[in-house]
């Protein structure tokens, strides 16, 4: 694809995402974490570029989907892998920012990056292991982009799309 061909894509998306960012209700909450220096919570959707790749521990049973959370300097937003798919199934956020995935389901999750559709190739995407129900891998998002991804372990594929906005 060429450039102008992507910008428009991220374009419609935005659009799209802005749209129901828009109509959808948000209501702040705070979730308890010795370790974070601000915090703030808010549903958004969001997008971005993987930068670094480490699972971390969940805990608690209260539904984190779409929360954007401050943690340690950094927003992270939450995907809960669930029985019928990512949510939210779309998301956009900017450079820098993270993203949590959340397994919720007694099956197992592994997320893999889908090359072929994604405006940019990241490897770092991909989770190194599978993760079974209440696991959680955590990536940031550095590079601007469209990035599409699935759970490999699905049937039939559960997929999802993350747009990285510029800074």
């Amino acid at each position: 694809m060429d450039t102008r061909t992507i910008l428009g894509i991220v374009l419609v998306f935005s659009l799209i995402l802005a749209g129901y960012t828009f109509l959808s209700p948000t209501t702040p909450t705070e979730t308890p974490n010795a370790a974070v220096t601000e915090k703030t919570t808010e549903t958004v959707n969001t997008v971005t570029t993987p930068k670094s790749s480490t699972p971390k521990a969940v805990s608690g049973t209260a539904s984190q989907a779409g929360k954007r959370l401050y943690e340690n300097g950094v927003y992270v937003t939450v995907i809960e892998h669930g029985t019928y798919g990512f949510t939210p199934a779309s998301l956009e956020i900017k450079a820098g920012e993270e993203i949590r995935f959340v397994n919720v389901t007694n099956l197992t999750m592994h997320i893999i990056a889908d090359e072929k559709n994604s405006s940019v190739a990241y490897r770092d995407f991909n989770q190194p292991n599978t993760l079974g129900k209440g696991g959680a891998y955590q990536i940031a998002l550095t590079q601007p982009g469209i990035f599409f991804y699935y759970d490999l372990n699905s049937n039939p594929r559960a997929s999802g799309i993350i747009t990285v906005l510029p800074r």
